[in-house]
């Protein structure tokens, strides 16, 4: 991963952990670990409100008929799709 996306997938991992209230620590998410198994896109309310967070965390436009599960997959699909919004 390039610095830019660490960075990014640091941020990320932060935030999944403060808006789906994980009891781990944001280090202990990979990058490929599904982030679908950790309640990340699994309720539409959750996840519309997350992807309001990561608009204002990173300052990007997200058309939700954008977002797909794949999207969601993991810290890097997520960062990949963030740094192609910039």
């Amino acid at each position: 991963m390039t610095e830019r996306k660490e960075v990014l997938g640091e941020k990320i991992r932060r935030l999944v952990v403060g808006k789906f209230n994980l009891d781990i620590r944001p280090q202990d998410i990979s990058a490929e670990q599904s982030l679908i198994e950790l309640g990340v896109g699994v309720d539409s309310v959750s996840t519309l409100e997350f992807i309001m967070e990561l608009e204002e965390e990173f300052g990007v436009s997200i058309d939700e008929s954008e977002v797909s599960p794949g999207i969601l997959e993991t810290v890097e699909s997520l960062s990949e799709f963030i740094l192609s919004l910039k």
